[in-house]
Protein backbone atom coordinates (compact mmCIF):
# COMPACT_ATOMS: atom_id res chain seq x y z
CA UNK A 1 0.00 0.00 0.00
CA UNK A 2 1.37 3.48 -0.98
CA UNK A 3 2.26 5.78 1.60
CA UNK A 4 -0.34 8.58 1.71
CA UNK A 5 2.37 10.88 2.00
CA UNK A 6 3.75 9.94 -1.52
CA UNK A 7 0.80 10.18 -3.20
CA UNK A 8 0.00 13.79 -1.48
CA UNK A 9 3.64 14.80 -2.54
CA UNK A 10 2.96 13.92 -6.46
CA UNK A 11 -0.36 15.18 -6.33
CA UNK A 12 0.64 18.65 -5.10
CA UNK A 13 3.66 18.59 -7.68
CA UNK A 14 1.29 17.91 -10.41
CA UNK A 15 -0.77 20.52 -9.38
CA UNK A 16 1.77 22.99 -10.03
CA UNK A 17 3.18 22.15 -13.40
CA UNK A 18 1.04 18.51 -14.54
CA UNK A 19 4.53 16.48 -13.80
CA UNK A 20 6.07 14.43 -11.33
CA UNK A 21 9.78 13.15 -11.39
CA UNK A 22 10.89 10.74 -8.73
CA UNK A 23 14.73 12.00 -7.84
CA UNK A 24 15.98 9.12 -8.76
CA UNK A 25 14.20 9.45 -12.00
CA UNK A 26 15.70 12.82 -12.83
CA UNK A 27 18.59 11.22 -15.03
CA UNK A 28 16.01 10.66 -17.61
CA UNK A 29 14.12 13.66 -17.37
CA UNK A 30 16.22 17.16 -17.05
CA UNK A 31 15.11 20.20 -15.22
CA UNK A 32 14.28 21.76 -18.93
CA UNK A 33 13.09 19.23 -20.25
CA UNK A 34 10.65 19.16 -17.34
CA UNK A 35 9.78 22.83 -18.39
CA UNK A 36 9.33 22.17 -22.03
CA UNK A 37 7.22 19.07 -21.20
CA UNK A 38 4.70 20.85 -18.63
CA UNK A 39 4.46 23.68 -21.55
CA UNK A 40 2.99 21.17 -24.04
CA UNK A 41 1.05 19.01 -21.58
CA UNK A 42 -0.74 22.35 -21.10
CA UNK A 43 -1.23 22.36 -24.73
CA UNK A 44 -3.20 19.81 -24.59
CA UNK A 45 -7.09 19.82 -24.58
CA UNK A 46 -8.02 17.40 -21.66
CA UNK A 47 -5.92 18.05 -18.19
CA UNK A 48 -2.72 15.77 -18.73
CA UNK A 49 -0.27 15.12 -16.06
CA UNK A 50 2.96 12.82 -15.94
CA UNK A 51 4.73 10.79 -13.20
CA UNK A 52 8.13 9.67 -13.49
CA UNK A 53 8.90 6.55 -10.78
CA UNK A 54 11.05 3.97 -10.38
CA UNK A 55 8.68 0.86 -10.71
CA UNK A 56 9.87 -2.22 -9.74
CA UNK A 57 8.08 -5.87 -9.72
CA UNK A 58 8.57 -5.63 -6.12
CA UNK A 59 7.66 -2.74 -5.18
CA UNK A 60 4.52 -1.04 -3.45
CA UNK A 61 2.80 -0.77 -7.06
CA UNK A 62 3.99 -4.39 -7.78
CA UNK A 63 5.90 -2.49 -10.80
CA UNK A 64 2.42 -1.95 -12.73
CA UNK A 65 2.42 2.20 -13.02
CA UNK A 66 -1.62 1.45 -13.58
CA UNK A 67 -1.84 0.98 -9.77
CA UNK A 68 -0.05 4.21 -9.26
CA UNK A 69 -2.20 6.12 -11.55
CA UNK A 70 -5.55 4.55 -10.65
CA UNK A 71 -4.55 5.80 -7.15
CA UNK A 72 -3.61 9.20 -8.09
CA UNK A 73 -7.16 9.90 -9.74
CA UNK A 74 -9.02 8.06 -6.78
CA UNK A 75 -7.44 10.52 -4.49
CA UNK A 76 -8.33 13.50 -7.19
CA UNK A 77 -11.04 12.49 -9.07
CA UNK A 78 -11.51 15.29 -11.64
CA UNK A 79 -11.46 14.71 -15.60
CA UNK A 80 -8.09 14.15 -16.99
CA UNK A 81 -5.11 11.52 -18.16
CA UNK A 82 -1.97 10.67 -16.73
CA UNK A 83 1.07 9.29 -18.04
CA UNK A 84 3.89 7.27 -17.01
CA UNK A 85 7.21 5.40 -17.42
CA UNK A 86 6.85 1.41 -16.95
CA UNK A 87 9.90 -0.39 -15.43
CA UNK A 88 11.12 -0.66 -19.26
CA UNK A 89 13.42 2.79 -18.82
CA UNK A 90 16.43 1.66 -20.98
CA UNK A 91 15.93 0.00 -24.07
CA UNK A 92 16.74 -4.18 -24.30
CA UNK A 93 17.14 -5.82 -27.18
CA UNK A 94 13.87 -6.81 -27.94
CA UNK A 95 12.10 -3.33 -26.58
CA UNK A 96 12.26 0.10 -26.69
CA UNK A 97 10.91 2.19 -23.81
CA UNK A 98 7.32 2.25 -22.84
CA UNK A 99 5.01 4.90 -21.47
CA UNK A 100 1.90 3.91 -20.16
CA UNK A 101 -1.62 6.01 -19.68
CA UNK A 102 -4.99 5.99 -18.16
CA UNK A 103 -7.46 8.50 -18.49
CA UNK A 104 -10.84 9.49 -16.69
CA UNK A 105 -14.00 11.34 -17.37
CA UNK A 106 -12.42 12.61 -21.10
CA UNK A 107 -15.16 14.08 -23.54
CA UNK A 108 -15.75 11.52 -25.79
CA UNK A 109 -13.52 8.64 -24.62
CA UNK A 110 -14.04 5.64 -22.26
CA UNK A 111 -12.74 5.66 -19.09
CA UNK A 112 -9.40 3.24 -18.92
CA UNK A 113 -6.44 2.89 -20.79
CA UNK A 114 -5.41 5.83 -23.00
CA UNK A 115 -6.20 4.86 -27.12
CA UNK A 116 -4.48 2.11 -28.46
CA UNK A 117 -3.61 4.35 -31.64
CA UNK A 118 -1.37 6.07 -29.68
CA UNK A 119 0.19 3.33 -27.52
CA UNK A 120 0.77 1.57 -30.91
CA UNK A 121 2.34 4.34 -32.85
CA UNK A 122 4.59 5.32 -29.80
CA UNK A 123 6.18 1.31 -29.89
CA UNK A 124 6.55 1.81 -33.97
CA UNK A 125 8.50 4.77 -32.90
CA UNK A 126 10.71 2.74 -30.86
CA UNK A 127 11.92 5.55 -28.59
CA UNK A 128 15.36 4.99 -26.85
CA UNK A 129 14.98 6.85 -23.84
CA UNK A 130 12.70 8.53 -21.15
CA UNK A 131 11.69 11.83 -22.94
CA UNK A 132 11.63 10.12 -26.19
CA UNK A 133 8.94 8.44 -25.52
CA UNK A 134 6.72 11.32 -23.48
CA UNK A 135 7.69 13.59 -26.48
CA UNK A 136 6.55 10.73 -29.19
CA UNK A 137 3.25 10.39 -27.01
CA UNK A 138 1.82 13.91 -26.30
CA UNK A 139 2.99 15.08 -29.67
CA UNK A 140 0.61 12.53 -31.20
CA UNK A 141 -2.35 13.72 -28.02
CA UNK A 142 -2.03 17.51 -29.44
CA UNK A 143 -3.20 15.66 -33.29
CA UNK A 144 -6.59 16.45 -34.35
CA UNK A 145 -8.26 12.70 -34.53
CA UNK A 146 -8.65 12.56 -38.07
CA UNK A 147 -5.01 13.13 -38.51
CA UNK A 148 -4.14 10.58 -35.73
CA UNK A 149 -6.49 7.92 -37.33
CA UNK A 150 -4.97 8.74 -40.75
CA UNK A 151 -1.70 8.15 -38.77
CA UNK A 152 -2.54 4.74 -37.44
CA UNK A 153 -4.57 3.55 -40.49
CA UNK A 154 -0.89 3.93 -42.58
CA UNK A 155 1.25 1.84 -39.60
CA UNK A 156 -1.93 -0.56 -39.24
CA UNK A 157 -2.04 -1.42 -42.85
CA UNK A 158 1.64 -1.79 -43.13
CA UNK A 159 2.27 -4.05 -40.22
CA UNK A 160 -1.01 -5.98 -41.61
CA UNK A 161 0.97 -6.55 -44.73
CA UNK A 162 4.13 -8.16 -42.44
CA UNK A 163 2.11 -10.37 -40.36
CA UNK A 164 0.53 -12.05 -43.85
CA UNK A 165 4.20 -12.52 -44.48
CA UNK A 166 5.47 -13.98 -41.52
CA UNK A 167 2.21 -16.24 -41.28
CA UNK A 168 3.04 -17.14 -44.85
CA UNK A 169 6.71 -18.53 -43.13
CA UNK A 170 4.71 -19.81 -40.01
CA UNK A 171 2.54 -22.38 -42.72
CA UNK A 172 5.82 -23.56 -44.51
CA UNK A 173 6.75 -24.69 -41.70
CA UNK A 174 3.70 -26.95 -40.36
CA UNK A 175 3.89 -29.89 -40.36
CA UNK A 176 0.32 -31.17 -39.36
CA UNK A 177 -1.13 -32.86 -36.42
CA UNK A 178 1.08 -35.44 -34.57
CA UNK A 179 -0.22 -38.88 -33.03
CA UNK A 180 1.27 -36.91 -30.08
CA UNK A 181 -0.69 -33.79 -30.53
CA UNK A 182 -4.29 -35.78 -31.05
CA UNK A 183 -3.56 -38.02 -27.65
CA UNK A 184 -3.13 -34.46 -26.00
CA UNK A 185 -6.34 -33.35 -27.39
CA UNK A 186 -8.10 -36.35 -25.80
CA UNK A 187 -6.59 -36.16 -22.68
CA UNK A 188 -7.68 -32.29 -22.85
CA UNK A 189 -11.52 -33.01 -23.49
CA UNK A 190 -11.76 -35.21 -20.65
CA UNK A 191 -9.31 -32.29 -18.75
CA UNK A 192 -12.56 -30.42 -19.69
CA UNK A 193 -15.21 -32.46 -19.12
CA UNK A 194 -14.19 -33.20 -15.72
CA UNK A 195 -13.00 -29.29 -14.58
CA UNK A 196 -16.79 -28.14 -15.98
CA UNK A 197 -18.70 -30.79 -14.28
CA UNK A 198 -16.99 -29.80 -11.08
CA UNK A 199 -17.20 -26.50 -11.36
CA UNK A 200 -20.92 -26.64 -11.52
CA UNK A 201 -20.75 -29.20 -8.27
CA UNK A 202 -19.41 -26.96 -6.78
CA UNK A 203 -20.94 -24.42 -4.06
CA UNK A 204 -19.93 -21.82 -1.20
CA UNK A 205 -22.00 -22.88 1.63
CA UNK A 206 -20.07 -19.37 3.29
CA UNK A 207 -21.39 -17.12 0.68
CA UNK A 208 -24.09 -17.16 -1.30
CA UNK A 209 -24.11 -17.29 -5.39
CA UNK A 210 -24.58 -13.66 -6.60
CA UNK A 211 -26.96 -13.01 -9.31
CA UNK A 212 -25.38 -11.60 -12.44
CA UNK A 213 -27.35 -8.13 -13.92
CA UNK A 214 -28.76 -8.91 -17.32
CA UNK A 215 -26.80 -8.11 -20.38
CA UNK A 216 -26.64 -4.39 -21.54
CA UNK A 217 -25.33 -3.52 -24.64
CA UNK A 218 -24.42 -0.13 -23.95
CA UNK A 219 -21.63 -1.28 -22.86
CA UNK A 220 -19.91 -2.25 -26.13
CA UNK A 221 -20.26 0.70 -28.78
CA UNK A 222 -19.01 0.96 -32.48
CA UNK A 223 -16.73 2.40 -30.75
CA UNK A 224 -15.03 0.24 -28.88
CA UNK A 225 -15.44 -2.27 -30.84
CA UNK A 226 -12.37 -0.62 -33.05
CA UNK A 227 -10.26 -0.10 -30.46
CA UNK A 228 -10.40 -3.76 -29.17
CA UNK A 229 -10.06 -4.82 -33.16
CA UNK A 230 -6.56 -2.31 -33.00
CA UNK A 231 -5.44 -3.79 -30.12
CA UNK A 232 -5.44 -6.89 -30.63
CA UNK A 233 -4.05 -6.57 -34.02
CA UNK A 234 -1.31 -4.08 -32.53
CA UNK A 235 -0.52 -6.56 -29.28
CA UNK A 236 -0.13 -9.57 -31.56
CA UNK A 237 2.00 -7.83 -33.94
CA UNK A 238 4.49 -6.56 -30.80
CA UNK A 239 4.61 -9.85 -29.66
CA UNK A 240 5.56 -11.13 -33.34
CA UNK A 241 8.05 -8.18 -33.41
CA UNK A 242 9.16 -9.22 -30.51
CA UNK A 243 10.11 -12.98 -31.26
CA UNK A 244 11.79 -11.84 -34.55
CA UNK A 245 13.74 -9.70 -32.36
CA UNK A 246 15.00 -12.23 -30.14
CA UNK A 247 17.65 -15.38 -30.21
CA UNK A 248 17.14 -17.94 -27.95
CA UNK A 249 19.97 -18.95 -25.74
CA UNK A 250 21.03 -21.93 -23.92
CA UNK A 251 19.68 -20.31 -20.23
CA UNK A 252 16.56 -19.62 -21.48
CA UNK A 253 13.42 -21.73 -21.09
CA UNK A 254 12.66 -23.40 -24.03
CA UNK A 255 8.77 -24.48 -22.91
CA UNK A 256 7.73 -21.11 -22.24
CA UNK A 257 9.57 -20.07 -25.35
CA UNK A 258 7.79 -22.02 -27.64
CA UNK A 259 4.39 -21.08 -25.41
CA UNK A 260 4.76 -17.87 -26.73
CA UNK A 261 5.36 -18.70 -30.38
CA UNK A 262 2.20 -21.16 -30.11
CA UNK A 263 -0.15 -18.51 -28.79
CA UNK A 264 1.17 -15.72 -31.43
CA UNK A 265 0.41 -18.26 -33.86
CA UNK A 266 -3.32 -18.75 -32.61
CA UNK A 267 -3.71 -14.70 -32.30
CA UNK A 268 -2.38 -14.31 -35.68
CA UNK A 269 -5.02 -16.60 -37.13
CA UNK A 270 -7.90 -14.96 -34.73
CA UNK A 271 -6.64 -11.15 -36.28
CA UNK A 272 -6.51 -12.02 -40.35
CA UNK A 273 -9.67 -11.41 -40.75
CA UNK A 274 -10.92 -7.67 -40.51
CA UNK A 275 -14.70 -8.79 -39.93
CA UNK A 276 -14.05 -11.29 -37.31
CA UNK A 277 -16.51 -11.76 -34.03
CA UNK A 278 -16.06 -9.60 -31.42
CA UNK A 279 -14.98 -12.68 -29.02
CA UNK A 280 -12.17 -13.75 -31.96
CA UNK A 281 -10.95 -10.21 -31.09
CA UNK A 282 -11.09 -10.43 -27.52
CA UNK A 283 -9.54 -14.08 -28.04
CA UNK A 284 -6.36 -12.76 -29.91
CA UNK A 285 -6.01 -10.08 -27.18
CA UNK A 286 -5.44 -12.73 -24.38
CA UNK A 287 -4.00 -15.15 -26.50
CA UNK A 288 -1.45 -11.92 -27.24
CA UNK A 289 -1.21 -11.11 -23.72
CA UNK A 290 -0.55 -14.76 -22.48
CA UNK A 291 1.97 -14.88 -25.09
CA UNK A 292 4.11 -11.88 -23.72
CA UNK A 293 3.97 -13.48 -20.43
CA UNK A 294 5.57 -16.22 -21.62
CA UNK A 295 8.24 -14.74 -23.44
CA UNK A 296 8.81 -13.15 -20.79
CA UNK A 297 9.00 -15.78 -18.59
CA UNK A 298 11.70 -17.40 -21.35
CA UNK A 299 14.10 -14.54 -21.21
CA UNK A 300 14.10 -15.43 -17.15
CA UNK A 301 14.84 -18.41 -17.49
CA UNK A 302 11.42 -19.86 -16.15
CA UNK A 303 8.47 -21.67 -17.16
CA UNK A 304 5.21 -20.55 -17.42
CA UNK A 305 2.03 -21.68 -17.09
CA UNK A 306 -1.24 -19.50 -17.87
CA UNK A 307 -3.03 -17.16 -15.32
CA UNK A 308 -7.18 -17.93 -15.26
CA UNK A 309 -8.38 -14.40 -16.12
CA UNK A 310 -11.68 -12.52 -14.53
CA UNK A 311 -14.57 -14.36 -15.56
CA UNK A 312 -17.00 -11.73 -16.50
CA UNK A 313 -14.88 -9.50 -18.51
CA UNK A 314 -11.86 -11.46 -19.90
CA UNK A 315 -10.08 -8.05 -20.28
CA UNK A 316 -10.23 -7.38 -16.65
CA UNK A 317 -6.83 -8.11 -14.40
CA UNK A 318 -6.42 -11.56 -13.10
CA UNK A 319 -9.20 -13.33 -11.20
CA UNK A 320 -8.92 -15.12 -8.10
CA UNK A 321 -10.74 -18.61 -7.99
CA UNK A 322 -13.86 -19.10 -5.68
CA UNK A 323 -16.41 -16.46 -6.10
CA UNK A 324 -19.51 -18.40 -6.71
CA UNK A 325 -22.25 -16.77 -9.02
CA UNK A 326 -25.56 -17.97 -10.55
CA UNK A 327 -25.27 -19.24 -13.95
CA UNK A 328 -27.87 -20.46 -15.81
CA UNK A 329 -29.93 -20.93 -12.09
CA UNK A 330 -26.92 -23.09 -10.43
CA UNK A 331 -24.23 -21.78 -8.41
CA UNK A 332 -20.98 -21.86 -9.99
CA UNK A 333 -17.26 -20.85 -8.40
CA UNK A 334 -15.48 -18.92 -11.41
CA UNK A 335 -12.57 -16.61 -11.12
CA UNK A 336 -13.23 -12.90 -10.42
CA UNK A 337 -11.04 -9.87 -10.62
CA UNK A 338 -11.17 -7.60 -7.56
CA UNK A 339 -13.24 -4.93 -9.39
CA UNK A 340 -15.89 -7.36 -9.81
CA UNK A 341 -16.01 -9.09 -6.75
CA UNK A 342 -16.20 -5.36 -5.15
CA UNK A 343 -19.31 -4.75 -7.29
CA UNK A 344 -21.27 -7.79 -6.61
CA UNK A 345 -21.08 -7.65 -3.41
CA UNK A 346 -22.02 -3.97 -3.15
CA UNK A 347 -24.93 -4.66 -5.30
CA UNK A 348 -23.29 -2.78 -8.17
CA UNK A 349 -23.80 -4.16 -11.55
CA UNK A 350 -20.01 -5.17 -12.51
CA UNK A 351 -18.77 -4.88 -16.33
CA UNK A 352 -19.48 -7.84 -18.29
CA UNK A 353 -18.31 -8.58 -21.76
CA UNK A 354 -21.69 -7.98 -23.75
CA UNK A 355 -22.24 -9.06 -27.25
CA UNK A 356 -25.45 -9.38 -29.66
CA UNK A 357 -26.26 -12.81 -30.02
CA UNK A 358 -28.92 -13.12 -32.89
CA UNK A 359 -29.63 -9.50 -32.34
CA UNK A 360 -30.33 -9.63 -28.70
CA UNK A 361 -27.90 -8.27 -26.30
CA UNK A 362 -25.77 -11.61 -24.44
CA UNK A 363 -23.60 -12.37 -21.75
CA UNK A 364 -20.79 -13.66 -23.93
CA UNK A 365 -20.40 -16.90 -21.56
CA UNK A 366 -24.28 -17.38 -22.76
CA UNK A 367 -23.56 -17.78 -26.75
CA UNK A 368 -22.42 -20.74 -28.36
CA UNK A 369 -19.31 -18.71 -29.35
CA UNK A 370 -16.40 -21.12 -28.87
CA UNK A 371 -13.99 -21.78 -26.90
CA UNK A 372 -14.84 -18.58 -25.27
CA UNK A 373 -17.85 -19.37 -23.53
CA UNK A 374 -17.23 -22.56 -22.08
CA UNK A 375 -13.78 -21.68 -21.03
CA UNK A 376 -14.12 -18.70 -20.37
CA UNK A 377 -11.98 -17.00 -22.29
CA UNK A 378 -8.98 -19.49 -20.20
CA UNK A 379 -10.48 -18.77 -16.88
CA UNK A 380 -12.12 -21.71 -16.73
CA UNK A 381 -9.95 -24.52 -18.72
CA UNK A 382 -6.23 -22.78 -18.59
CA UNK A 383 -5.51 -24.15 -21.67
CA UNK A 384 -7.06 -22.17 -24.32
CA UNK A 385 -4.78 -23.16 -26.81
CA UNK A 386 -6.05 -26.60 -26.93
CA UNK A 387 -9.82 -25.35 -26.70
CA UNK A 388 -9.15 -23.61 -30.05
CA UNK A 389 -7.47 -26.61 -31.65
CA UNK A 390 -10.89 -28.66 -30.33
CA UNK A 391 -13.06 -25.24 -32.25
CA UNK A 392 -10.36 -26.02 -35.59
CA UNK A 393 -11.46 -29.95 -35.74
CA UNK A 394 -15.32 -29.71 -35.36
Amino acid sequence: MAKPELVDQINAELSEDHVYVHPSMRKHLSPDAEQALSAALTELPDPTYVVLYPFANDDQFGGKPGDLLTLLHQTHPEPGVYLSNTTTVVPDSYTAVRIEGRQWDVDGERSGEIPYEITSLVREAKPQTVEQALTETVDLMALPVEELNAKYQAYSTAQNAANEARMDELDDEDSGTSPVLIGSLIVAGLVLAAVTARALRTRRKAKAALSLPPSAMARVRAANERTLRARAQSETLALGEALDAYEIRAVDNRDSWQQALDHYQAASRLTEDDNAPLLDVVGAIVLAERGTAALNRALAGKSWSPTPGCFLHPLHPHGNTGRPVLLAGRSVAVPLCDRCRRDLDRGRPPEILDVLDHGEPTHYFDTDAEPWASTGFGSLEPDLLSAMRRRQRR
